[in-house]
């Protein structure tokens, strides 16, 4: 699903053509990461590490990384 959205992008020339199976991974795998914390260390930690503002600015990183 992110590959066919990441190459429309590209077709529409929002986004800079770029290995496409990568990016969708790149994308994801933080996302992921975050999730899993949370579900597991995250009640032992005394600092919120991976909340709304992490998912924000990674997402604004890699979109500025792919945009034309």
């Amino acid at each position: 699903m992110y590959i066919k959205v990441l190459q429309r992008g590209i077709a529409g020339g929002e986004f800079r053509s770029h290995n496409v199976e990568y990016s969708a991974l790149l994308l994801m795998a933080p996302v992921q990461y975050a999730f899993a914390y949370n579900a597991s260390l995250a009640p032992f930690d005394t600092v919120t590490r991976y909340d709304r503002g992490y998912l924000d600015a990674h997402l604004d990183m890699f979109l500025r990384g792919i945009r034309c």
